[in-house]
């Protein structure tokens, strides 16, 4: 179930896809469209495996360990093409203040700051291009540790005896 979401449709296209909003639900899509995910998910996993943003370490009792769920968006690509993004994430509500971070913070850009230099660079004459760095998050530095659970479907395999 969609939970109320409506399908995402593109003009121009003859297709209808729905954001799953769980793993479970990509697990009942016909085969096509569920391995489309799974690539997507192999696809986000594999970078952050090549940017070494985890490493297993060994459970303790004291340890917090925050929980993590994937996150599944529909965006229309180049020429109008479905381009499926899955992204994991922390469950950060779980978090708390000062155990597990001192502050918050997310860099963006004002509406009226993006206007105006597009309105520079227009009068100027400039090119303007756009590009999306995938993986722009993974160079913020972290000052505490952070324990996150197995991340669901793609377990870690290790040499250690569990």
């Amino acid at each position: 179930k969609t939970k109320g979401k409506k399908p995402i449709r593109y003009p121009d296209i003859n297709y209808v896809c729905v954001e799953p909003v769980s793993f479970e639900q990509i697990e009942t899509l016909p085969k096509p469209e569920k391995d489309l995910w799974l690539k997507s998910m192999r696809d986000e996993f594999n970078s952050l495996s090549k940017y070494k943003v985890f490493t297993e370490v060994k459970r303790e009792k004291d340890m917090e360990v925050v929980p993590c769920r994937w996150v599944y968006k529909v965006k229309q690509g180049e020429n109008n093409s479905v381009q499926r993004k899955s992204r994991l994430v922390a469950k950060g509500l779980c978090q708390k203040k000062i155990i597990n971070y001192d502050e918050t913070f997310s860099p963006t850009v004002k509406p009226e700051t993006f206007k105006t230099a597009l309105a520079v660079a227009s009068v100027k004459q400039m090119n303007v291009n756009h590009f999306d760095i995938k993986t722009a998050y993974l160079n913020a530095p972290l000052n505490e540790i952070v324990y996150m659970q197995q991340i669901p479907v793609f377990l870690v395999k290790t040499n250690r005896q569990s």
